[in-house]
Parts: C-alpha cells; structure tokens; sequence
C-alpha cells in the first residue's frame, strides 16, 4: 500500500505560511519547523500543520494569559 505524503518546496510553503523564503529557511534552521534534507529541500504538510497549531497554541496561551499594560 502506498504512503501518501504531502511534500512541499520551500518556495510552496512559505506561500502557504504566507511568509516569505528567508523566514520559513529561518525557521528551518531554527529548528521550530520540520524538514527533508536534500535538493530542494522539502517539507510535509505534517510539518507545517504542527508548525501552525504550535503558534496558534503560543498566541492563544499569550492572548489569556499575558498582561495587556504593564
């Protein structure tokens, strides 16, 4: 049975992100998203959802709890 895995350049994810090349290669090296050495390198679609729901978890936790004025 085949394994159907969502692969994307790094072009095609930072269009996706809507970010630019340079921030989703930021992250990369960063090690904040996933990734598939080589050339191109290319990253899943279970990369990029777990990349999303890390920061959308991030703005919840600082939308709750962080003070508004200090």
């Amino acid at each position: 049975m085949p394994i159907d895995i969502e692969l994307y350049t790094m072009e095609e994810a930072a269009t996706l992100l809507g970010y630019t090349v340079a921030k989703v290669d930021r992250l990369r090296l960063e090690r904040q998203i996933g990734f598939i050495p080589g050339k191109p390198i290319m990253i899943t679609r279970e990369d990029l959802d777990d990349y999303v729901a890390r920061e959308q978890a991030k703005a919840e936790f600082n939308r709750r709890y962080k003070p508004r004025f200090l």
